[in-house]
């Protein structure tokens, strides 16, 4: 039997020593504790680890879809003839991608209301006159002294740009 003093007892005819199985249990406790604990700080090291090597995947991640979403990858060149001559209403903003005798390519950042309208005035103005009008209205063709013009305004808002291309033909 044990005495909860912690009293030597005898049982079975030997003598048990209550502060020798104490010491024992507390030893294998705190031995079980330590282990556990060194496998947990290994585990826990992995999952440092781990996280660490996650966020760093998410932070590229981000960084890549941020820098493929921050601009435009467009080459922005000089608006040559007979474009120069038109007055388009072209805004600081807006990126003149494509220019040459028969083409024209602007891509528009967050246009004003009544900007295709404001290009087909301008383009009446310079002589064009306007033949016929696309079914869905955002394309425009044009005529002048035997060239004709093919204007479209694309309108991608929801990534906010609108696209305008002048074809001669």
């Amino acid at each position: 039997m044990f005495d909860p003093l912690g009293h030597s007892s005898v049982r079975m005819g030997k003598r048990v020593d209550f502060m020798q199985i104490f010491n024992t249990f507390v030893f294998v406790t705190f031995y079980d504790i330590m282990t556990q604990s060194e496998r947990s700080l290994k585990f826990m090291r992995i999952d440092l680890i781990k996280r660490n090597v996650l966020a760093l995947a998410i932070t590229i991640l981000f960084a890549f879809a941020f820098v493929g979403c921050s601009g435009s990858n467009l080459t922005v060149v000089p608006i040559t003839a007979p474009w120069d001559k038109m007055a388009l209403p072209i805004g600081q903003k807006d990126i003149v991608h494509k220019s040459s005798e028969t083409e024209l390519g602007v891509v528009a950042y967050d246009p004003p209301a009544g900007l295709f309208e404001r290009y087909i005035k301008a383009i009446e103005a310079s002589g064009w006159e306007r033949t016929s009008v696309g079914p869905s209205g955002d394309m425009v063709n044009f005529k002048k002294d035997g060239k004709k013009m093919n204007f479209m305004y694309f309108n991608n808002s929801d990534e906010g740009y609108y696209s305008i291309s002048f074809v001669i033909d």
